[in-house]
């Protein structure tokens, strides 16, 4: 009841006889002490004041000067969602309008001559109750339960609507957001800290919303924002607005440091719901991979971009379905420099794509991830490994690197599971398979996940960490894992030989082997042995 907000319980009372009024009004006045009552004669004067304002409860009389019976009830069909409406007759009702009333959602039918009144009060008080608790319901239907936006369902029935009302196409837009954060909190922190980061953020930005403008949470870290009658530039303004007020910290975590990635949609003439939700999302990825900016509107760029993904994502899953019989891998050289001789290769995954030939894993692999493929490629390339390792007359004398995904390591157990069935057949030497942990996998390394790298060791696999200065690395995953090797990645030596040189040096001091990756050339390789570094990896070979 309005009641709660300071506002009083309002009644509009339909009913041309001025004898029935009065004495239905007294009886009202029994049930709500405090409640405001109007009068209205006709359904004409009643529409009057529904137009002009709410009202919590409806009597309705069925017979009124401008309408009668089945007329009056279809006349405030409209209304039954929000309000409770009760009919009040002075007339016995049939069976065909009984139902036609209950089908349109009135909460109750009554009869003048025949209600007491304590019936009065009980009918009215539970027509009320019942009518509040069925818009909790929906709202709660259309809430989501942990910060209080619209949920998915809500958020998308909500923008059909936006398009569906717009009469200008490219003006309605979505601001796609996630929090790139996120689960470093949660893995630091924890998941409640994680939770009040998210209550916190979405605050911030429902504070900042113009005008229409609705939030809601499409699930985990992923939100959006609609925008009707907007365009680009006051999309691109609300997201950069937006983007500066969330890096403020919740008041009970003021060290936390809150980051988003931003996609923009814009409404297209053949753009319907799940478009424009598709088209934000890979505008807010794109700019969750360059790290320069936050923000990304999605453009004629993407969407061939887009094309183009689709057509991958069915010829990969095309190529699974066959036992990826367009896979091959090719075994680059790890060279160690003091002795100029290969001592290792990198099992490398190519994909022989359709349109542009021989492609390395790094082109593909959002793809295999997205397709959830990306953990089953990383046993087919661990089973391909241990073929070569367990070949009679030993072809392979060297060590065989095998990079998992991140996918992978986020559970080592199916990876853990196929280790075990290679030391049951007892073929190959387990120290000549080196399993390749990603950086960015390792600012935090869950407890199960530790007892599952403490299992690989304990069988005398070696462990390398991938990509480091190519991701957020951190010096403290070595208390957590033993690793015996370190891998470069290529970001690291585009910064310079200087740079490279004193990452070595500290690494080596960790007593960890150390290879610099993406050395194609004799020349190169020169200037990183002058400068202290053992061992390279990639096209380049000594003669």
């Amino acid at each position: 009841m309005r009641e709660s907000d300071g506002e009083r319980f309002s009644v509009l009372h339909v009913e041309d006889n001025a004898i029935d009024a009065l004495a239905t009004q007294q009886r009202l006045k029994q049930v709500f002490p405090d409640a405001e009552v109007h009068q209205a004669e006709t359904v004409a004067a009643a529409q009057s004041h529904m137009e002009s304002r709410d009202f919590d409860l409806i009597l309705l009389d069925l017979n009124v000067p401008d309408s009668q019976g089945l007329a009056t009830i279809e006349a405030f069909a409209g209304v039954t969602e929000d309000t409770a409406v009760v009919v009040l007759t002075g007339n016995g009702i049939g069976r065909r309008v009984r139902l036609q009333i209950i089908e349109m959602g009135y909460q109750d039918f009554l009869v003048k001559s025949e209600v007491s009144a304590d019936s009065f009060r009980t009918a009215l008080g539970y027509a009320v109750k019942r009518k509040e608790l069925e818009r909790e319901a929906r709202r709660l239907a259309r809430i989501d339960p942990l910060t209080g936006v619209l949920n998915r369902r809500a958020l998308i029935s909500t923008l059909k609507r936006f398009l569906d009302g717009q009469k200008a196409p490219g003006r309605v837009g979505v601001l796609f957001f996630d929090v790139d954060s996120l689960k470093e909190i949660n893995d630091k922190l924890g998941h409640s800290h994680g939770d009040e980061v998210l209550r916190h953020l979405t605050r911030l930005v429902a504070s900042e919303l113009p005008g229409e403008a609705v939030l809601g949470r499409l699930g985990g870290d992923e939100f959006a924002v609609l925008v009707p009658d907007s365009g680009p530039r006051q999309l691109l303004a609300l997201a950069r607005s937006l983007d500066g007020g969330v890096a403020d910290p919740p008041p009970s975590a003021p060290s936390t440091t809150v980051r988003c990635s931003w996609g923009i949609a814009i409404q297209q003439p053949d753009s319907d719901a799940y478009s424009m939700l598709s088209e934000a999302d890979s505008a807010m990825y794109e700019a969750k991979k360059d790290r320069s900016r936050s923000i990304v509107v999605f453009d004629e760029l993407l969407r061939s971009q887009g094309a183009d993904r689709d057509h991958d994502d069915r010829e990969l899953r095309a190529a699974n379905a066959r036992g990826y019989d367009t896979f091959s891998i090719r075994l680059e050289a790890i060279v160690d420099l003091t002795s100029e001789r290969v001592v290792g290769h990198e099992a490398r995954l190519f994909w022989d794509h359709p349109r542009e030939g021989l492609v390395p894993r790094a082109v593909f692999d959002e793809s295999l991830q997205r397709l959830g493929h990306g953990a089953e490629v990383d046993l087919w390339l661990l089973r391909t490994a241990h073929e070569l390792l367990s070949q009679e007359g030993d072809p392979w004398p060297e060590t065989i690197h095998v990079s998992l995904s991140q996918a992978s390591t986020r559970s080592l157990a199916p990876v853990l599971a196929l280790l075990r069935e290679f030391a049951e057949a007892g073929d190959w030497s387990p120290e000549r398979l080196v399993l390749g942990i990603n950086s960015g996998c390792t600012t935090f390394i869950p407890p199960e996940v530790q007892d599952q790298v403490r299992e690989i060791r304990a069988m005398g696999i070696p462990l390398a960490l991938i990509g480091f200065g190519s991701q957020p690395s951190t010096f403290l995953c070595f208390s957590l894992v033993q690793f015996s090797w370190v891998k470069l990645g290529e970001d690291l030596l585009a910064a310079g030989l200087e740079v490279v040189t004193v990452v070595h040096e500290a690494l080596e001091k960790l007593r960890v082997g150390v290879i610099v990756t993406g050395v194609n050339d004799a020349g190169l390789a020169a200037e990183l042995r002058a400068g202290g570094v053992r061992f390279v990896q990639g096209d380049w070979r000594p003669a």
